[in-house]
């Protein structure tokens, strides 16, 4: 009872500093960690222990790819190579399909850009197109948003599934692959919902100029960062899927160091570089795109850390074996990561500023909690 009384109010404890108090996330994990420690009794030096190994053993796995993924996004979206991919997209399904090709378009641009992002990107474009064809603007818009957050929670290279696969070891060729296919399933009730429902609902529409026509790159340059990198690691995942036997070939070691998800997010980067038309200091430099690129990864990847050591804390005080034993006939306590990180999403993202910091803070929190 002990653990299960130290877990409520450690939760308590969370919600509140980053809900009313407004707490930066990073400390309000690391707080609630030894909060919960004190609660349950754990050893000084073992809390000590929890908090090191928790952040170094999380950002040991996943620090360079949410690093590498973001920076692929970034220069994906100041090229304008993520528009240009949107806008194919929209011209192969035809305008007078809007629903579809916003809901799809949304949908392969969060996979290497942040949701909030794409979705500010194309939002110019889905005005354009919405008014042009008499749509409904909300239900436009609500296919681009559930497009984007249907793959943005579960596909990587986006930093969330990674840093979830990485918090529970799984095999990250398994999640690309039943990311994909859950995600787009998922799609099909949402598809339904754009277009009848939502679709119900007028708003009016207020156009501006959607980019600069100067600024957009060549369609296959801006899908090589994002295509190459999935293959690789996709591959590294066949060849050593279960099952499958075969010698130790040279191709195979290659594969298996390509597949590796830190070499194939830098190999995407690299490819990234190709999509601008000149490489200076507006994307080198610290204050360029690679610079911001770092401080958009800094607090994603300190959250993602101290959601390690959140993590670290509860494995390492054994609440996993009581919560195993007192709940195991309940299936209702398997909804209560859902329930706790659709609070923080939906919450954390009014006390960031929303879409102006890409709901950076709420993402994070998302992933870490939910994956535990």
């Amino acid at each position: 009872m002990l653990y299960l009384i130290g877990l409520l109010v450690a939760l308590v404890f969370l919600i509140v500093s980053i809900v009313k108090i407004k707490v930066h996330p990073f400390f309000s994990l690391l707080l609630t960690s030894i909060v919960y420690a004190l609660i349950t009794g754990m050893e000084p030096d073992l809390i000590v222990d929890s908090i090191n190994s928790g952040f170094g053993d999380i950002l040991g796995k996943i620090g360079l790819i949410i690093l590498f993924g973001v920076t692929i996004g970034t220069i994906l979206e100041k090229s304008g190579g993520a528009f240009v991919i949107a806008s194919k997209i929209l011209n192969l399904i035809g305008e007078k399909s809007i629903h579809l090709a916003m809901m799809l378009t949304g949908y392969f641009l969060s996979i290497p850009i942040f949701a909030d992002s794409a979705l500010l990107m194309m939002n110019p474009l889905n005005k354009v197109l919405s008014k042009k064809t008499g749509m409904s603007y909300a239900g436009t818009t609500a296919a681009l948003a559930m497009g984007l957050t249907a793959s943005h929670v579960m596909v990587p290279p986006t930093p969330g599934p990674i840093a979830a696969a990485g918090i529970l070891g799984a095999n990250l060729g398994d999640v690309i692959l039943w990311g994909l296919i859950i995600s787009f399933i998922s799609l099909i009730p949402c598809y339904f919902y754009a277009k009848n429902i939502a679709s119900g609902i007028s708003i009016p529409i207020l156009l501006e100029p959607i980019t600069d026509p100067e600024k957009k790159p060549a369609l296959w340059k801006s899908l090589l960062a994002i295509l190459i990198p999935l293959i690789l690691i996709l591959a590294k995942s066949v060849i050593e899927y279960p099952g499958i036997t075969g010698q130790d070939t040279f191709f195979k070691r290659i594969i298996s160091l390509l597949g590796t998800p830190v070499i194939a997010l830098l190999i995407g980067v690299l490819l990234s570089l190709l999509i601008p038309r000149k490489l200076d200091e507006r994307i080198f430099s610290s204050t360029g795109w690679i610079g911001e690129s770092l401080k958009i990864a800094a607090p994603i990847i300190l959250i993602t850390g101290a959601g390690g050591i959140f993590g670290k804390t509860l494995q390492n005080s054994g609440i996993a074996e009581v919560i195993t034993t007192s709940f195991s006939r309940f299936a209702t306590w398997f909804v209560l990561p859902l329930f706790v990180s659709g609070l923080f999403k939906d919450n954390t993202r009014f006390i960031n500023g929303g879409f102006s910091n890409n709901g950076f803070y709420s993402s994070a929190l998302n992933w870490n909690i939910g994956a535990k």
